[in-house]
């Protein structure tokens, strides 16, 4: 776990945990003492993420760029799955309040 503390004295956790035997990582970001006023006034919009993914260059990286993911999505959190390539996830990727949720790379 990273604590970090921000210039207005807002303290973020960050961690990373792996399991081996199911060859799965899990990204955490907490707050711990809680947020204030974080609204963005849009709720397909976010003010925070971690991890966050730059989608590759297809011309530059044709093996990222064919890497496929599962995005679960929907209002019962997997109800509603993409499974697609990964340099098409730009198009097809799942997002905002009603539709983001666990990523599978």
């Amino acid at each position: 776990t990273v604590t970090w503390v921000t210039e207005d004295s807002v303290k973020v956790e960050f961690s990373v945990s792996e399991y081996h035997e199911g060859g799965q990582i899990i990204f955490t970001q907490r707050f711990p003492q809680g947020l204030n006023i974080t609204s963005a006034n849009d709720p397909d919009q976010v003010i925070t993420s971690f991890p966050s993914f730059q989608l590759p260059d297809k011309q530059k990286n044709k093996l990222s760029y064919s890497r496929g993911f599962l995005a679960h999505a929907g209002s019962m959190m997997g109800s509603e799955y993409v499974i697609d390539r990964w340099g098409n996830a730009s198009n097809s990727l799942p997002g905002g309040m009603r539709s983001t949720g666990p990523l599978v790379i």
